[in-house]
């Protein structure tokens, strides 16, 4: 939609996104597949899971259809995205400069699907701890785990706050772990910028590198990375962690999901003791190990990329063009405005127009 274009000419270079849209129509065909696109090419290209040649990356496995950036999840780039926008939003983002913030893909398991935290739940663009409790079972152990603050004595951000125990004793751990990563938005080659690793048993930090970490290493549980958690198991790692939830304090949200300020302004430690003190025992939890989850929204919903109908049994998908994203290149070096335009379930064919910033 040429009204959501906003800057002049940007795609050749510069500070602006272009005032033409690239267009780019894919197949996929049947059955499972992926294709990637390169931002600073205008192309598709190889979806190389090493590489940083590719920008975005459309998936189709069955049903499920997924846009991912590369980095966090798939690819090894500093890839990342922000939205939904609808397209008077889009329009006035004139250039890369103008997106507010960036978001990698995820891992995690429960501690993904019921966050630890809310954001900006009073109004103070701060992240505020909810005193869930989830429960960590290593195979060897279950343990119950409840964050306390994000931030650090000082007021640093990054500097978690946490307890654990062993499930039906009154054994209580508190630690602090170092969980900046360098800071938000820290680059690639930023040594700080991976994730804590802690070992519950022996409440030990342990001196992993991500791969290390992903790739060969069975000592850690849990990994932070500032608000992130992730455990050693699924896609996270070779371990055999998985994780529950064991508090939710639904209680602190509307029926939307949006976190009450009120409630989270009348939050105390005792409630934060009273929710750990509840979780006595793991029986009837559902554990689950890490899963990966696009930054890019893809439950069919309203802010969905698309949407679904059930016709005669069958889901049938479009295009939900109406909801825009922005985008951060694998490099840093180039970036766009998008949203998908047509999408056919049968054939797994689908259209993105985007507005493209390269540097």
């Amino acid at each position: 939609m040429a009204g959501a274009a906003g800057g002049s000419g940007g795609a050749s270079g510069g500070t602006a996104f272009s005032s033409t849209p690239l267009v780019h129509t894919a197949t996929l065909g049947a059955g499972a597949g992926k294709a990637c696109y390169s931002l600073r090419e205008a192309s598709e290209v190889p979806c190389d899971p090493a590489g940083t040649g590719w920008d975005w990356m459309v998936e189709v496995q069955g049903k499920t259809w997924a846009i991912w950036t590369n980095g966090g999840v798939y690819g090894a780039g500093d890839g990342a995205a922000f939205g939904p926008m609808d397209e008077a939003a889009a329009a006035a983002m004139a250039g890369a400069d103008d997106i507010p913030g960036l978001f990698q893909d995820e891992r995690g398991g429960a501690f993904l699907d019921a966050r630890w935290y809310a954001y900006d739940a009073q109004g103070t663009h701060d992240v505020s701890a909810n005193y869930r409790v989830y429960v960590v079972d290593t195979g060897a152990a279950r343990y119950r785990v409840q964050l306390l603050s994000y931030y650090g004595a000082d007021g640093s951000s990054g500097l978690l706050r946490l307890r654990y125990g062993l499930v039906g004793s009154d054994e209580v751990r508190s630690l602090e772990v170092d969980a900046r990563a360098g800071g938000f938005g820290a680059p690639l080659d930023d040594p700080k910028n991976r994730y804590t690793y802690l070992d519950l048993d022996t409440g030990e930090v342990l001196a992993l590198t991500d791969a290390g970490a992903r790739s060969s290493d069975k000592a850690w549980d849990l990994g932070f990375k500032r608000f992130n958690v992730i455990s050693n198991g699924g896609v996270s790692g070779t371990g055999e962690v998985k994780t529950a939830i064991a508090a939710r304090q639904d209680h602190l949200y509307d029926a939307s999901g949006k976190p009450v300020a009120a409630a989270f302004a009348a939050l105390t430690q005792a409630d934060a003791d009273a929710a750990f003190a509840s979780v006595a025992s793991a029986d009837g939890l559902s554990f689950k190990a890490d899963a990966a989850r696009p930054y890019i929204i893809n439950d069919g919903g309203a802010q969905s990329w698309f949407q679904f109908e059930i016709k005669a049994g069958a889901p049938s998908f479009f295009a939900n063009p109406s909801v825009w994203w922005a985008i951060r290149g694998a490099r840093r070096d180039a970036f766009a405005k998008l949203h998908v335009t047509a999408l056919d379930g049968a054939t797994h064919s689908y259209t993105v127009e985007m507005f493209v910033e390269r540097r």
